[in-house]
């Protein structure tokens, strides 16, 4: 469990999708999150996100729009 830092109240951890082409931010944005409790998948560009949400059931994406192999949209991460 987790615990809302705001609230202070239990819940289930997260499960985030992080894409993100630079190592360095990839890194820190996955520890950033990992702190609060939750699980972290990270993906290098949009193709890989593309396949990682359509593999895997997330509760969050959080994805950097001007990576080179981008999405054209986040639409596309969003099921049919």
């Amino acid at each position: 469990m987790v615990k809302s830092p705001s609230t202070g109240v239990a819940t289930a951890p997260l499960r985030v999708l992080l894409a993100e082409d630079n190592g360095i931010n990839r890194k820190l944005a996955a520890r950033l999150v990992e702190n609060f409790g939750h699980v972290v998948t990270c993906v290098e560009n949009g193709v890989e996100a593309v396949a990682a949400a359509s593999r895997g059931c997330f509760d969050v994406i959080l994805m950097d729009l001007q990576m080179p192999e981008s999405v054209s949209t986040p639409d596309a991460l969003l099921p049919e």
